[in-house]
């Protein structure tokens, strides 16, 4: 049979969920599957196993499994199964549900990657069959994304969704989380669970992805694949190396990620940056030419090695359904190809060991005392003290709290700043409920709070009881400011849970006023939760500045509707946020530091008056000199753009006289004249921006500047500036000080255009405006997957679909959100995640026609396309 999940019991067994149900033979009530959960030993230690017990067997496809309480808790949609053996023989005789709701839709969109979290809940992966069901008398109703449920089953919570069908997950050794998605998505980071968002009466994004690139690098050109073509599309696990048998450089930073359709396991070196993380895939542990190789799980075993679990199938396409297939009841194409019966288990060892067959010595805590116990939270496996920390905390008993308050004293940092043990022993403290019970453990917790190891400071924050008296400690240990934005972001946090202390919004109103301060979108989120049980304090000490700052971030959020602007209209006043740059002459505008370095900026500038013509905006200069990308109505002399692109890239130390294009000229009085220079700062320190008014001798006008950080452009790269003014804007809103509210435009023509779940189709296949009527494009996404949305001139769908081909090979496309730098391209909104809206406005072209409208995400453009019809005026 196939082997679908493993894992290893504290005997140091191998566990093998085994599959012949998969994936179309999903049963009803009371009938048996074919499927088995394996025991698998070595008994004569030679490295091979020679002994098989089926543990429980009548199973429909289970997708993952873990330990707990001397048995088995086993997912099989619908239901969360647990399974003990009670008489000792190997064989499961207690089989009860412990969970119900998980949707059967789809069979590759289940729960998966179960685990124990460092939290003592079992945490899990879920793809878009979702759940729906009640546990202990609560409704929950959710899709994709990061779940935990307590071990009897008494309370479910729903972390943060992903934007894809979801199939990975990986803890570090620190407890942050990490996962992959399938299409385009193979490393996603949660750093807020949405229980914050929800107490701070803020809304929770889906979370994106961190890698720079979803590409991958195969072995072998044969690869078949429906969408993300050569890139991460089945992306399956995210497991830290979380062992020390590898070399340092391994150690609690690369991640292995499976992909079937690419014949490999890839390897992801996940970089701190701030409190977010970035990934990249420079190489593979795995790879194979043989076209039957289909890794789905990659995991750290007892010994230190990495274990894959080799799917070996020809055929790994789950749907979408080619012509002339049928889709069974798992959702998934039937094919006579499809290989049931076959599958490989692959161990990685290191071949700087003493021999390529080393393996850690015979271990177990099978029959452990509590101090060996203990003493296993200092092992080098994060398997080990998983399975250590479950079973003292399973234990109950606080006999062992004198060892353990040793080992969160203990002051030792190994060689990559962590000390695991002291970690643990928290975590298995705050299990046992000994932290709020006993002065010595509560003690020993506080003085974790300046432990040498950043790791023990952020866990000793969270394992904390959040009262005022901690919260005090927490100040008096100066956490707010420490050198770790992990730090940092769980300081925050506890102040969201904590009551309202007015040392808290002293300390938290002093960093956020810090000059020049810019922190990361996580940390904003953060401060804006504390903040609110805080805001009182916070209020109180805002200055005359803070608040008019404040009111400027409550308006531009209010009143930008999308991050497109178009100016072929009558106005006098540019839309909210602009800012005057020059009513004649010359004038230059310096953006000095203040947090915009490394980060991707679009500087926009637009004129308007009498006479105004293409020569308005003469000249644009952009200093030191750097690579610029010239993008939206923007030509420029001397430089012959690369076929097809709407721009250039260029070094060179200044741009000068970039004019507006032919498409967007500027005519009659008040009209406006618009450009656009997108641009990453690198290191620079200093941008600036001169404008020159005036094509001849008479004309006049007024330029207006208007600066934004692209938020598409590099999810790692999101800086916030004037946090202080974001966290007042929020908390006030909050208080009920300010309502923000944009009027609606009666002349505006609204037109909404959505997706058809799981048949890659937009849901209207024609959408319908006047032409030159101002209108907005409402794209909500109701699919499972991201899609975008392109307007483009009549008869340029195959040329416009062939560049979205070509960048397949961009490692910057999905940056770009899969659109091309084509003239082609009118308008667009960029790519949506699952359940979220964009809108874009526009003007309708002035002349009458049949515009197309496609979606560009890799494999996508050919079958997913509409029509935007353009009538004559009225």
């Amino acid at each position: 049979t196939k082997p679908i999940a493993m894992a290893w019991d504290e005997r140091g067994r191998m566990w093998i969920a085994e599959t012949l149900d998969y994936p179309n033979r999903l049963l009803g009530p009371g009938q048996p599957g074919r499927d088995r959960l394996v025991i698998c030993e070595d008994t004569n230690d030679d490295g091979r196993m020679d002994k098989f017990s089926v543990f429980a067997d009548g199973l429909n496809i289970p997708t993952s499994f873990a330990f707990s309480n001397g048995g088995v808790i086993l997912h099989q949609a619908p239901h969360t199964l647990f399974l003990k053996d009670t008489d000792g023989d190997d064989r499961a005789d207690v089989r009860e549900i412990l969970l119900t709701g998980w949707g059967r839709t789809d069979t590759h969109a289940g729960p998966n990657n179960l685990q124990y979290g460092l939290d003592n809940w079992f945490w899990g992966m879920l793809g878009y069959s979702g759940f729906d069901g009640s546990v202990a008398g609560e409704r929950h109703a959710f899709k994709q994304g990061f779940y935990r449920f307590r071990a009897d089953g008494s309370k479910l919570e729903f972390l943060r969704a992903t934007n894809n069908n979801t199939w990975g997950m990986g803890f570090r050794e620190d407890g942050t989380v990490f996962g992959s998605t399938a299409n385009n998505n193979p490393s996603v980071y949660l750093p807020i669970p949405n229980s914050y968002y929800d107490a701070a009466g803020l809304t929770p994004r889906t979370l994106g992805g961190i890698a720079d690139t979803s590409r991958f690098f195969p072995l072998t050109g044969r690869v078949r694949q429906v969408d993300v073509h050569w890139g991460y599309t089945a992306a399956a696990g995210h497991s830290f190396y979380t062992a020390r048998a590898y070399p340092k450089e391994y150690w609690n930073r690369i991640a292995f990620v499976t992909e079937p359709t690419g014949h490999l396991v890839g390897q992801f070196n996940v970089e701190a940056a701030g409190a977010d993380f970035r990934s990249k895939s420079p190489t593979n542990l795995v790879y194979s030419d043989d076209e039957w190789f289909a890794p789905i799980m990659a995991e750290v075993g007892p010994d230190g090695a990495v274990w894959v679990i080799d799917w070996y199938n020809y055929i790994v396409q789950h749907n979408p359904t080619p012509k002339g297939f049928e889709n069974g009841p798992g959702n998934a194409y039937e094919n006579q190809l499809r290989d049931q019966r076959h599958g490989r288990i692959y161990r990685i060892v290191w071949k700087g060991n003493a021999s390529e067959a080393k393996r850690s010595p015979a271990f177990s805590l099978a029959n452990a005392t509590p101090a060996q116990l203990a003493a296993a939270l200092n092992n080098d496996n994060l398997l080990w003290r998983r399975h250590a920390q479950r079973l003292l905390v399973e234990r109950g008993r606080k006999d062992v709290t004198p060892d353990l308050i040793t080992l969160v004293r203990d002051q030792k940092v190994d060689e990559i700043g962590l000390n695991v043990g002291a970690v643990h022993a928290l975590w298995t403290l705050h299990g046992l409920h000994a932290i709020d019970a006993d002065p010595a453990v509560l003690a020993a917790a506080s003085s974790a709070l300046r432990h040498p190891s950043a790791a023990v400071r952020r866990n000793a924050i969270m394992v904390l009881p959040h009262t005022a008296t901690t919260i005090a400690s927490l100040l008096n240990a100066n956490v707010l400011n420490d050198a770790d934005a992990q730090v940092r972001l769980a300081a925050l946090l506890a102040l969201a849970e904590a009551p309202a202390v007015p040392e808290a919004g002293q300390a938290l109103y002093t960093l956020l006023a810090t000059p020049d301060l810019s922190l990361d979108r996580w940390t904003v989120d953060a401060a804006k939760m504390a903040a609110t049980p805080q805001r009182a304090k916070l209020l109180e000490l805002a200055t005359v500045d803070d608040l008019a700052a404040a009111k400027e971030v409550a308006s531009s959020a209010a009143n930008v509707v999308s991050k497109v602007d178009n100016f072929e209209q009558s106005a006098t006043t540019p839309p909210a946020g602009w800012t005057l740059l020059a009513q004649s002459g010359t004038a230059e505008l310096s953006l000095a530091d203040g947090g915009h370095q490394n980060t991707a900026h679009s500087l926009r500038l637009a004129a308007t008056g009498t006479g105004v013509d293409a020569q308005a905006l003469k000249k644009i200069k952009v200093r030191p000199g750097n690579s610029y990308q010239l993008r939206g109505a923007v030509k420029t002399e001397g430089v012959t753009p690369a076929k097809g692109s709407r721009g250039a890239y260029l070094a060179v130390p200044e741009i000068q006289r970039p004019k507006l294009a032919s498409s967007n000229p500027v005519t009659g009085t008040n009209d406006w004249g618009f450009t656009q220079i997108n641009f990453d700062t690198g290191d620079l320190s200093e941008v600036t921006v001169a404008a020159v008014l005036g094509g001849g001798g008479t004309t006049t006008g007024t330029a207006w500047f208007d600066e934004l950080t692209l938020n598409d452009l590099g999810p790692s790269d999101q800086t916030i500036v004037r946090p202080l003014a974001h966290v007042l804007a929020h908390i006030q809103e909050r208080s009920g000080l300010t309502v923000a509210t944009a009027a609606a435009d009666p002349n505006l023509v609204v037109l909404a255009l959505g997706v058809l779940p799981d048949v890659m189709k937009y849901d209207r296949a024609e959408l319908t405006i006047e032409a030159g009527r101002r209108g907005r494009l409402v794209f909500k996404n109701t699919d499972h997957m991201q899609h975008n949305a392109l307007v483009l001139r009549p008869g340029t769908t195959d040329k416009v679909g062939a560049m979205a081909d070509g960048m397949l090979t961009d490692s910057t496309a999905l940056a770009k959100s899969y659109v091309p730098s084509s003239e082609d391209v009118l308008f667009y909104a960029p790519l949506v995640n699952p359940g979220e809206s964009f809108s874009v406005d526009f003007v309708a072209p002035k002349e009458p026609g049949r515009y197309p409208i496609i979606c560009t995400f890799p494999g996508h453009w050919r079958i997913m396309q509409a029509t935007l019809i353009v009538t004559a005026p009225r």
